[in-house]
């Protein structure tokens, strides 16, 4: 009889367990959509708003309830009302809680929706966004000890969040998906259903060629399209949020999951931000969003994974400082340099600034442009352009009065009609990548779209980046452009030429054709090299409306610096070189730079050579031989190659191919011979390879 008892209680305490932690994750669901991203007093106040004007047939007369579009459903306003009420009344800060006409405003407004059943052609809305929604509004009702909805209204919702699958197979809306299974086992007290939402949600945290963390750490959606912010903070969203809701619990993420998943957080999106505020690089057509680069609603994220990744503490607290502005944006940046090959991007930091290059091939999408009415103007962000921070507003909320036809780092036809780069366009380049040492490193790009061709190299050295272009060729009787940057005008540009010194001020343009030094917002730009220059300091006008369908139709106006090279028309051979070097604040310093470096800007191979350090850094865009400092250098494939210690025995060699097709190269340095195996799979063809005899 008593180990009969023993065994009972044994049950009985299994039992309770379970039960105590689903009720400890419901509970910590509860609290964060009680405290996180929340304004109380607004809360309250369109919580009061909502109750008083629902009407008698459950409805609120200002919401449209028949607009399908993609982009924002409105009759999604409806659910999210409800939501809001739910939070006022359940918080226990709120003072409309168990507020018993705020309750019955709830009831009729979820019975609406229960026995409306409504859809949206958008996918997302009707198997993602409303699913987990009702999922979130039932559980802080029942942590609530006030009324709770009837028996069968709450079981009729949970069964309507059960929705068929028809797309979320991948990637972070598979994840997305599976939250509201995640929920509807915890509403069920069903262990078997929580791990089945668990398995998916989590399952994306390994490197894939698909869609997902890919094998060089950057983040890929929709096809391989680069978007390390975007569906890349969709995923942190997503991972971190149900993550923290089960530590230290039976269904914690753990083991290589974890380490994925944080891996990326710490060591590629972390890095993208600087100070507060992102790049505009990284991500695609969220560039149309007002706001999206403001990245301090990460910082409670980052207080979660804390929780998570123990391993990776420091780096959590040194970005919330920063994204705070506690601490300035250079705050713990360590030096990095690093081609991702998989999705065609380049990204460089030091204390100083960022860096990053945004490319794209025949083996990854372009940045598509008007998805769900966004990014209708940005066709040409995926053909070389990049973004240069120091300390991060230098384009925050620009696009507006962008000149889309000049994004920085691009080579593009003056009155060429804005390209369309609608979802899934793949691009054209069989050559886009570079190759790293960790710190610093060499990318390539051979460009043959939008009727242009060129030959592009981007040298980053540290202090220095070198750009180097030619073989521009167009047929087109149209102005080739290569912009130098654009970004908001700030106090003066200081401009030097052969013969003189002087300011441009606001609302300025100038031409000048000579060799040349400017100075703005800290960061000299040198042209060592007769160049046919436009400086403009101007007003630019625009709205947020002509980028995406919800945007605001309120002009906005800045004076915006703009730096490009007129290369002319039906250019044949065109070619540029120039260096950009931040953290310089006096043209005297900017004048000395360029005695460091040789460049060799040739049909088939672009080189600098740093003496200071003994670096050389080549791109071979065919295979060929050039002699540098004395020495005969050759590959019999196309690369990007990288040599420290050139005038040693042994130099150091990485190697790259960004054409990701060969198997091998074999290089001359000097006397000496080098046969490099290359790897040719597709989750590590095009990365580096490090070789150095012993």
């Amino acid at each position: 009889m008593k180990k009969l008892l023993l065994i009972l209680c044994c049950f009985v305490f299994v039992g309770f367990c379970k039960a105590d932690e689903i009720e400890v994750i419901k509970q910590r669901i509860a609290e964060w959509n009680w405290s996180n991203d929340i304004n109380r007093t607004e809360i309250i106040r369109d919580a009061q708003k909502w109750t008083q004007t629902l009407q008698a047939d459950q409805q609120w007369q200002d919401v449209d309830y028949k607009n399908p579009t993609r982009a924002i459903w409105t009759a999604f306003q409806h659910l999210k009302r409800v939501k809001e009420m739910t939070i006022a009344y359940t918080a226990p800060w709120s003072s409309l809680r168990n507020d018993e006409k705020t309750f019955e405003a709830i009831q009729n407004g979820l019975l609406f929706w229960n026995k409306a059943k409504m859809k949206n052609i958008n996918w997302w809305w009707n198997e993602i966004e409303a699913p987990r929604t009702i999922g979130v509004i039932l559980i802080m009702l029942e942590r609530n000890n006030g009324k709770q909805l009837p028996g069968e209204l709450f079981s009729s919702l949970v069964k309507q969040m059960d929705y068929k699958r028809t797309n979320g197979v991948t990637g972070v809306n598979l994840a997305d998906f599976d939250t509201h299974i995640f929920y509807s086992g915890l509403l069920n007290q069903n262990e078997e259903e929580i791990r089945k939402g668990l398995e998916n949600i989590f399952s994306i945290n390994k490197a894939t060629i698909k869609e997902g963390v890919q094998f060089d750490n950057s983040y890929a959606q929709h096809e391989i399209m680069l978007h390390i912010f975007g569906y890349g903070t969709e995923y942190l969203k997503v991972e971190t949020y149900i993550g923290a809701m089960v530590a230290d619990t039976k269904f914690a993420m753990k083991g290589e999951q974890l380490r994925t998943f944080t891996n990326f957080i710490a060591r590629t999106l972390i890095p993208q931000i600087r100070g507060r505020y992102t790049n505009w690089t990284s991500f695609g057509r969220q560039i149309a969003r007002e706001d999206f680069t403001d990245m301090k609603w990460l910082a409670p994220y980052f207080e979660k994974l804390i929780l998570m990744d123990k391993m990776n503490t420091s780096i959590y607290q040194d970005a919330i400082e920063r994204i705070n502005q506690k601490k300035k944006p250079n705050f713990h940046i360590a030096e990095l340099q690093k081609h991702y090959w998989n999705t065609d991007f380049t990204f460089y930091q030091n204390p100083v600034y960022q860096f990053s290059v945004r490319m794209s091939s025949k083996y990854t999408q372009q940045a598509e442009t008007d998805l769900n009415g966004e990014n209708k103007k940005g066709g040409n962000r995926s053909i070389g352009s990049y973004a240069l921070l120091q300390d991060g507003t230098e384009y925050y909320n620009i696009y507006p009065v962008w000149d889309w036809r000049k994004i920085p780092g691009t080579t593009t036809l003056e009155n060429y009609p804005l390209p369309d780069t609608k979802y899934l366009t793949p691009g054209k380049s069989v050559f886009a990548g570079g190759v790293s040492d960790g710190k610093t490193g060499v990318s390539a790009f051979l460009q043959d779209q939008f009727e242009v061709k060129a030959q592009k190299s981007w040298f980053m050295f540290g202090k220095e980046i070198v750009c180097v272009g030619n073989q521009i060729f167009t047929d087109k009787d149209d102005e080739v452009l290569t912009t130098v940057e654009q970004n908001f005008f700030k106090d003066k540009v200081t401009y030097r030429n052969c013969v003189d010194k002087y300011e441009v001020k606001e609302g300025q343009l100038v031409n000048s054709n000579d060799q040349q030094i400017l100075l703005h917002r800290n960061t000299a730009y040198i042209f060592p090299e007769k160049t046919n220059l436009t400086i403009s300091s101007q007003i630019q006008k625009g709205t947020w409306k002509e980028l995406t369908e919800l945007g605001s139709t309120e002009e906005k106006q800045s004076a915006v610096f703009k730096l490009w090279i007129n290369h002319g028309k039906k250019v044949n051979n065109g070619s540029y070189q120039y260096f950009i070097v931040p953290g310089i604040r006096n043209v005297n310093r900017a004048k000395k730079i360029t005695a460091d470096f040789t460049i060799w800007n040739q049909k088939d191979v672009h080189a600098v050579y740093q003496k200071s350090s003994k670096k050389l850094m080549l791109v071979f865009f065919r295979p060929g031989e050039i002699e540098l400092m004395g020495q005969m250098i050759k590959a019999d494939r196309a690369c990007t190659l990288l040599i420290e210690n050139l005038e040693a025995q042994n130099p150091e060699v990485f190697v790259s191919d960004p054409s990701r097709k060969e198997k091998e190269v074999n290089l001359g340095i000097g006397k000496e011979n080098i046969h490099i195996n290359l790897p040719t799979d597709r989750a590590f063809a095009g990365s580096s390879v490090h070789y150095k005899n012993k």
